[in-house]
């Protein structure tokens, strides 16, 4: 994992050079100091708070949050890793980084998980439903087959070749087949990011009935810490979420962290 902090220009007001240089050293530091692990997670966490600090100055895009979410991962803080490396891929949905990095994120919390409650989402995706939905480079090229598709058409009626016909066909029925099936992952993907993403930032945390100390708690089981949940409804210093299980009940604010 390295740091390509190559992303001044991409806000109206540019970050100091200083930042973008030390968010990369602390991080390498942090590799070489990978024998003394107290020293090499202080490092990996103040480049992933320079990374943060970075995007008070309007830089969003995938390589920073992957970044930022590597340098939580080394820190040990789960919790922060999950949320990076989710804000990244709502911005790029098929970044193999981002994915590895959330797997690796998302297996530490499920070896805590033992007893079901807060385990990480599953993908309950088809096998055959493609695993992102619609970008510029996918509408290009199914554009492009469509088009090519109806040009055969259009040369079959002119020359009667039957090879032609054939190719023009299969084009149009494999550039609406794509099409529908990108489409149906978009919806997929966007009804499954409809409501707020919130993490679980501390340990052994009960799951309750209701928005206060005083409810008890719904289950047996406590929640991990990077167990991921979806906002449903705030109240005061409670959230009310659900889990991806469809568990629900009240967590305090103060011990989540809150995509908003």
């Amino acid at each position: 994992m390295v740091l390509a902090f190559l992303l001044i220009g991409l806000s109206n007001v540019p970050p100091p050079e200083d930042t973008l240089r030390r968010a990369a050293q602390l991080f390498e530091e942090g590799l070489r100091l990978r024998e003394n692990p107290v020293e090499a997670r202080k490092r990996f966490r103040a480049a992933a708070e320079e990374c943060r600090r970075l995007q008070s100055y309007g830089i969003h895009n995938a390589l920073l949050c992957r970044n930022e979410g590597n340098a939580w991962l080394l820190a040990g803080d789960i919790p922060r890793a999950i949320l990076a490396y989710q804000r990244g891929l709502r911005l790029r949905p098929a970044d193999r980084g981002l994915h590895e990095g959330l797997t690796a994120a998302r297996e530490a919390v499920a070896r805590k998980a033992a007893g079901g409650l807060g385990r990480p989402p599953s993908d309950d995706r088809p096998p055959w439903l493609p695993s992102v939905g619609f970008s510029l480079g996918s509408l290009a090229l199914v554009l492009s087959v469509y088009a090519l598709s109806w040009l055969c058409v259009a040369r079959w009626a002119m020359v009667r070749h039957r090879g032609l016909l054939m190719g023009g066909l299969s084009g149009l029925l494999l550039s609406l087949t794509t099409a529908a099936l990108l489409g149906w992952a978009t919806l997929n993907d966007q009804r499954q990011n409809a409501r707020t993403l919130v993490v679980i930032a501390v340990d052994e945390l009960p799951l309750r009935r209701g928005n206060g100390e005083g409810y008890s708690s719904r289950y047996a089981e406590k929640l991990p810490r990077g167990a991921e949940g979806r906002l449903l409804f705030r109240r005061g210093d409670w959230l009310q979420i659900e889990l991806s299980g469809g568990e629900v009940g009240w967590v305090p604010a103060g011990a989540a962290l809150v995509d908003e």
